[in-house]
């Protein structure tokens, strides 16, 4: 069974970084983790970029390892492509490490960055990695943009039917 970041729920970080990361996000972490078996911490990729606008974005070490290994396999031809790409997922990332008891601190630029000196996260889990927003952002931006979409696609539209496996 493939391990997946799935949901949306809130919590609080405080005025120096401090919080907890959802604990059935903490569990695909922690599989995701290939050196957790001799720690009691967990490790995460946190990818901070600025194609990320609102949010930062959460890997397993395993994803995010993955990730790096196909911006490194890209071909010769594609340099220009693949120096962007490590600056993005490479150069704009840090390792998070959460305690025992799934607490981690948030780093002052990534807080900068979602705009919250305190208050709620917004955790959303996208299958393979999962998202971090200002909770007031979210509401007000992602879930305007998938209503206007929804309404776009009008009254018969089966999100589902993106996937094309008939499912």
């Amino acid at each position: 069974m493939v391990q997946a970041f799935e949901g949306g729920t809130t919590t609080k970080v405080d005025s120096k970084g401090r919080m907890s990361i959802p604990a059935e996000f903490r569990r695909v972490l922690a599989a995701g983790d290939p050196g957790r078996e001799d720690s009691e911490t967990t490790r995460m990729k946190v990818v901070f970029g600025q194609h990320l606008t609102d949010c930062v974005a959460v890997y397993t070490v395993a994803e995010h390892q993955r990730i790096v290994n196909d911006i490194y396999a890209m071909p010769r031809d594609r340099a220009a492509a693949q120096k962007k790409l490590a600056h993005l997922y490479v150069t704009q990332s840090a390792t998070l490490e959460a305690d025992r008891d799934g607490r981690i601190i948030l780093p002052k630029n990534m807080r900068e960055k979602l705009q919250i000196v305190e208050g709620q996260i917004f955790f959303r889990g996208l299958v393979n990695y999962f998202e971090m927003w200002n909770n007031d952002i979210f509401e007000r931006t992602v879930n305007v943009e998938i209503d206007a979409w929804l309404d776009e696609m009008g009254e018969d539209f089966d999100p589902l039917s993106l996937l094309g496996s008939g499912t």
